[in-house]
């Protein structure tokens, strides 16, 4: 069972609203809990603030994280990047902006497609490396290395507990847990197919 929040300029919790998917396609839905949701969608306050672009980007960046000190962090072309307030300059922090792998320090350092970004305690970058079925990490200073390898084509990413890492993949139904030391099982696995994105929810559930 799934609480699912739909933001089209305007903010609703939806309870018991039931859907599943697969490649993103309709499977259920409650059709009751759907007609009661769109009779009180009217009285839904709407979403107040203003959309406003920070930078442009010449090409698809894949992955994008809000970190400490209000810095973004994103991936595009090989490479992860930051960018900093108010905004006007990126920075590459890794990757040499070609396809292939290489545990270096900055743009020494090699990667595929990114499409998982998150960040630790202690500042580092955790990403996904999809090409290479690798949870990689990227330090302060710059340095890549190699936490886990992953059975297959690693997508989504998000923090489990006990600093344990979970990894969805595009390639296979499984869903990852990583251990802190690097030890990679399966965590759970998916009737629907391949897993793209992937957050933690209350009490310990993901979606």
């Amino acid at each position: 069972m799934f609480s699912v929040v739909v933001l089209t300029y305007y903010i609703c919790s939806v309870v018991n609203l039931n859907i599943y998917t697969f490649n993103f396609m309709i499977k259920k839905l409650q059709i009751i809990t759907l007609l009661l949701f769109l009779a009180l969608l009217p009285q839904c306050s709407k979403a107040q603030g203003t959309v406003s672009t920070v930078n442009t980007f010449s090409g698809n960046a894949y992955a994008i994280f809000y970190g400490k000190s209000d810095t973004i962090y994103y991936s595009q072309n090989f490479r992860i990047y930051k960018m900093a307030p108010p905004y006007s300059t990126a920075t590459v922090l890794a990757g040499s902006g070609s396809l292939g792998f290489a545990d270096a320090t900055g743009t020494s350092a090699q990667m595929g497609y990114v499409y998982g970004l998150l960040q630790d305690a202690a500042g580092n970058i955790i990403f996904t490396d999809y090409n290479y079925n690798r949870l990689r990490k990227l330090s302060p200073s710059g340095v890549v290395s190699t936490i886990a390898i992953i059975p297959s084509g690693p997508i989504g990413i998000t923090w489990g507990n006990n600093d344990t890492l979970i990894a969805t993949s595009y390639s296979s139904t499984n869903i990852y847990k990583i251990a802190p030391s690097g030890a990679v099982s399966t965590f759970s696995t998916t009737a629907l197919g391949s897993s793209v994105g992937i957050t933690k929810g209350n009490n310990d559930t993901f979606s």
